[in-house]
């Protein structure tokens, strides 16, 4: 077996879960809402919601960008690490390692500026050139360094991303976005995993490894071009339920 057929079972697992979000897409209304609110905010669209708020559209994306080309390659290390238990197990140690320092370490710091869409591009640029420096360099003790600095960035972009949708959020379609953002997170994740192990099994592991953190790196540049990005803050405007 591939390693694209043998990850794929991934995305036949994950499928009741993105599928029952997408069942619960826009049913749920905030109970505080008038009556006839709460009815058009269950016919009201999450993605329409998304594509005519800026912000949140790029928050979309950067989540996108993070988990396609950074964290789904987690879910094939044994697959990039050719089976090798020991350096599976350093590898995926690494990121756990890293995501731990970033909550207690990275994330106090990361509070403290309010220009989310610098924090979160600069975040996924971080990810992406570690990935990079792992797979140009292939030893595995280096290969666990990056990872770890992959993870550093991990729980602080989750955490980031998850709570500006939660506040940039309408009320009566907060149900709907959340939803989306959970497919944009953990549902994309084994589909990509799938591709990345196809791409394993033709081109190799570091070139796999090269090509999913530069992806990453370069929309992340792209992203930070971009001056209503780069200088997007939160402003109590920006909270529908602030208002």
């Amino acid at each position: 077996m591939g390693a694209g057929t043998a990850f794929g079972g991934n995305v036949v697992a994950s499928l009741p879960l993105v599928g029952r979000l997408v069942a619960l897409k826009g049913r749920v209304a905030d109970t505080s809402a008038p009556k006839k609110q709460r009815g058009a905010g269950r016919k009201a669209s999450g993605l329409k919601a998304v594509l005519s708020t800026r912000s949140l559209l790029f928050i979309m994306i950067s989540a996108l960008i993070q988990n396609i080309c950074g964290q789904s390659l987690y879910q094939i290390v044994p697959a990039l690490m050719h089976g090798n238990p020991r350096n599976t197990g350093l590898i995926l140690g690494a990121v756990g390692a890293g995501a731990m320092v970033s909550i207690l370490f990275v994330l106090p710091f990361a509070r403290k500026s309010d220009r989310v869409g610098a924090k979160l591009s600069s975040g996924t640029l971080w990810m992406g050139s570690a990935l990079c420096v792992a797979g140009i360099i292939p030893v595995v003790e280096i290969q666990a360094l990056c990872f770890f600095f992959a993870g550093l960035a991990t729980s602080s972009l989750f955490v980031t991303s998850s709570s500006a949708v939660q506040l940039l959020a309408p009320p009566e379609r907060k149900s709907a976005i959340l939803g989306l953002f959970s497919i944009v997170t953990i549902g994309v994740q084994p589909l990509a995993a799938m591709g990345w192990g196809a791409v394993v099994d033709v081109w190799g592991v570091q070139a796999t490894i090269i090509m999913a953190g530069g992806l990453e790196a370069l929309f992340s540049i792209w992203m930070l071009s971009v001056p209503f990005w780069r200088n997007f803050k939160f402003s109590p405007d920006d909270c529908p339920e602030a208002t």
